[in-house]
């Protein structure tokens, strides 16, 4: 779907400090209410955007952007819980120099719903844009912006790149000439830092800096280990000999080769992709 949205003002939608838009019929029901209904629907078939008001939305693209041969770790069924938990790790800088959180607690309750959506369906060669906007209290004045950017996991973490934030696009379309404004999005890239971008780990938290406008936070990749089954009684046969622990880089290569062996077995890669994936492991070796 492409970003540019025609926004049309009209007296209604003022009224809800929003505005109406151009969007397809489907984009436009359910307006301000994204129900576990409605992101059943959407993960049921993902073909277009998952809105939650005119401007507010989740959907899927091509990554894109080096480096060209990484795969994404899609599908991953990451909890609302963990998505609202990284994403409160997140901050931006404005342009008056202050620290805000880069979404809202308001936000947040949305779009962890919708990216969580998003993540669990999104393949190894697709990043998920998303859009939000939200009150942000600066020197004591509250407006709502908007920010814009595309998430993925890769390298076990959440990865959070912010093409912009901080933007007032109620104001722009308040003030624009004849009433219309075409609206783009700056969905940030993996090649070049967006500029006038400053997105920063949260103070004490474990997200990381990759750049100025890219934050990566831990997540949990993996399934948990089953419960540890309760001791069996002692048997007269002798004990095996202890064997030692695989070290932590074996295990993160087993964790690498079986997640080329889901991927390609889901269909989410082709065999080609495979072969050439696994042989590239395999010398790391």
């Amino acid at each position: 779907m492409s970003s540019q949205i025609r926004i049309l003002m009209c007296v209604a939608g003022l009224m809800f400090g929003m505005t109406a838009f151009a969007a397809p019929n489907d984009a436009l029901s359910g307006l301000f209410d994204l129900t576990p209904e409605k992101v059943k629907s959407w993960r049921a078939s993902p073909g277009g955007a998952l809105y939650w008001n005119q401007l507010d939305r989740v959907e899927l693209t091509a990554r894109g952007g080096p480096p060209e041969d990484a795969l994404n770790q899609h599908p991953l069924d990451l909890s609302e819980d963990d998505v609202a938990t990284a994403l409160a790790k997140l901050t931006y800088r404005s342009p008056r120099g202050e620290t805000l959180p880069l979404l809202s607690p308001e936000e947040i309750r949305r779009v962890r719903m919708a990216l969580s959506a998003a993540l669990a369906v999104a393949t190894p060669t697709q990043d998920v844009l998303f859009v939000s906007t939200g009150p942000k209290t600066e020197r004591g004045y509250t407006r709502k912006l908007t920010t814009a950017g595309r998430a993925f996991i890769s390298g076990g973490a959440l990865n959070v790149v912010v093409g912009e934030t901080g933007r007032d696009v109620m104001h722009e379309v308040q003030t624009a000439h004849g009433g219309q404004l075409t609206v783009s999005f700056d969905f940030a890239q993996r090649g070049v830092a967006a500029k006038g971008v400053v997105l920063l780990p949260a103070a004490g938290s474990d997200a990381v800096s990759v750049r100025s406008d890219w934050v990566r936070v831990p997540v949990a990749t993996q399934d948990r280990p089953a419960a540890t089954p309760a001791a069996t009684p002692a048997t007269s046969a002798s004990p095996k000999p202890a064997t030692a622990a695989p070290s932590a880089g074996i295990r993160q290569q087993e964790e690498r080769f079986e997640l080329l062996k889901r991927l390609h077995e889901k269909g989410l890669i082709t065999d080609a992709e495979y072969e050439k994936k696994r042989e590239e492991l395999l010398k790391t070796l």
